[in-house]
């Protein structure tokens, strides 16, 4: 079964994946279920630019929470 994979940027590491999901054509035959799809696609990319600010910040030396007070 096909899948999508939500991965932080690969050019300064390994990447991280922060979001998968295995779908079919099935998912993606009601307006309901496509918006639904649509939904949990945004919160992994969410998640995913969130981890790569935290992933910056650290390199530079900035306290975790400082970003993440960045972020909210």
């Amino acid at each position: 079964m096909p899948q999508i994979l939500i991965v932080t940027d690969l050019t300064e590491s390994s990447g991280e994946v922060v979001y998968r999901e295995r779908v079919d054509a099935i998912h993606l035959n009601s307006e309901h279920s496509r918006r639904q799809l649509a939904e949990r696609l945004a919160w992994g990319v969410g998640d995913a630019a969130r981890a790569e600010r935290q992933r910056h910040a650290h390199r530079a030396g900035r306290p975790r929470q400082l970003e993440e007070l960045r972020v909210a």
